[in-house]
């Protein structure tokens, strides 16, 4: 099969609209996911009670089942089970949402345990405010600790995201299917959405092991 460089002219734009989707789908998926993660984090870290169990539920649910999984069963059977219309893309990113805030809340946790308890027992001495505490003395420092992997998840939820395309929602891999199924250019078409993703997923790789470096080398000094 001869690569034909005249097909990715006719079709770079097409897959690049798809590249926005899939951009625009993760964004707003992790943004959700923050707030669904510190959420759920933060219910976690309580050690009982009702917001306890149901954030563990939460956690441990999506962070088990395959998202594909919850992807098809919001998207198929939320609106017949609830009587509520959605559509295919904001079942894509209620599902995304939900599988990134499970995910992100261990990776919150994480961090605020890496905290000493000297750091809090500091702050009871000193008579700092609960608020003021938080705002001020851990969650700068969880977030040095979080911050690659946050970086890494974010990565790792561009590929996710391809999933999105089996619900019908018009990303990178869905127009790259549809588009390879009209032609039969199977070759370019995915050559050119694989060098879409790497585009998306490298640079986050590198600053996210750049990141990691960099926050290694840190506490090996002090």
């Amino acid at each position: 099969m001869n690569f034909h460089f005249f097909v990715i002219e006719n079709t770079w734009k097409i897959l690049a609209q798809g590249a926005v989707t899939t951009f625009l789908s993760c964004c707003l998926s992790l943004a959700l996911g923050m707030v669904l993660g510190a959420v759920l984090c933060w219910g976690k870290m309580q050690g009982s009670g009702p917001l306890y169990r149901v954030s563990v539920i939460i956690i441990e649910t999506f962070r088990t089942i395959p998202e594909l999984i919850p992807i098809f069963w919001i998207y198929t059977c939320v609106p017949f089970i609830f009587d509520v219309k959605l559509s295919a893309f904001s079942s894509g990113i209620l599902a995304l949402t939900l599988c990134s805030g499970a995910f992100l809340a261990e990776i919150f946790r994480t961090g605020i345990l890496a905290i000493p308890k000297g750091q809090f027992e500091a702050c009871a001495a000193l008579s700092i405010p609960r608020v003021e505490k938080w705002k001020t003395v851990i969650i700068p420092q969880a977030v040095k600790v979080v911050f690659p992997a946050f970086v890494n998840f974010t990565s790792d939820l561009v590929k996710i995201s391809s999933l999105l395309s089996t619900i019908g929602i018009a990303d990178l891999s869905y127009e790259a299917s549809v588009i390879s199924g009209e032609n039969y250019r199977y070759l370019e078409i995915y050559t050119l959405a694989a060098v879409y993703y790497l585009l998306m997923i490298v640079p986050l790789s590198l600053y996210g092991r750049y990141c990691e470096n960099r926050s290694k080398y840190h506490m090996a000094r002090t």
